[in-house]
């Protein structure tokens, strides 16, 4: 069965590191309240952001719902299970490899993602890439999960940097 990939990029009016560092370093911190109303906890199993740790993100019920409601699920998925591939600190790049929950079952047989931040062309701003690769159900699947993630990720994203926004959290300590 051949990989899909779903590339795409959000520019975001935060600093590289800030985002990293409240989006994913700190992510059991900030994500629930960059996006409360999808999740509601971040635990981890192992040292946590190590290759081979793994990381659980829990889902708002309410976020559960609506997410099995556009898949026409009979039942919800509250959690995924993420396994840390890699996780650079110094280059702002991760990998996952989802291993439970998710789309995995709905959409897909298999999903990894990555992200990679940069510094943006001007100060205080950055772009987020991100690249999923995936083996669809069916082809029909294929469309419908592209879709879903290139509005997924950009939304997680821009709530993230909403919350840096407002907030004097994750400043760079001079």
């Amino acid at each position: 069965m051949r990989v899909d990939r779903c590339e795409g990029r959000v520019e975001c009016q935060v600093a590289a590191r800030r985002l990293w560092r409240g989006g994913f370093m700190d992510a059991h911190e900030c994500l629930p309240k960059a996006v409360p109303n999808a999740l509601v906890r971040i635990d981890y199993e192992g040292p946590p952001l190590q290759p081979g740790s793994f990381r659980i993100l829990h889902y708002h019920p309410k976020y559960a719902i609506r997410v099995s409601k556009e898949n026409h699920l009979n039942y919800l998925v509250m959690s995924t299970k993420e396994k840390f591939l890699e996780f650079d600190h110094d280059s702002l790049k991760m990998k996952v490899e989802v291993v439970q929950g998710g789309y995995l079952g709905i959409m897909v047989k298999s999903y990894t993602y990555s992200i990679h931040i940069i510094e943006g062309a001007l100060p205080d701003t950055c772009i987020a890439h991100w690249c999923f690769e995936y083996k669809a159900l069916s082809p029909k699947h294929h469309l419908m999960l592209c879709a879903r993630l290139n509005e997924v990720l950009p939304v997680s994203l821009k709530g993230i940097e909403s919350y840096l926004l407002s907030n004097d959290e994750y400043q760079e300590r001079a």
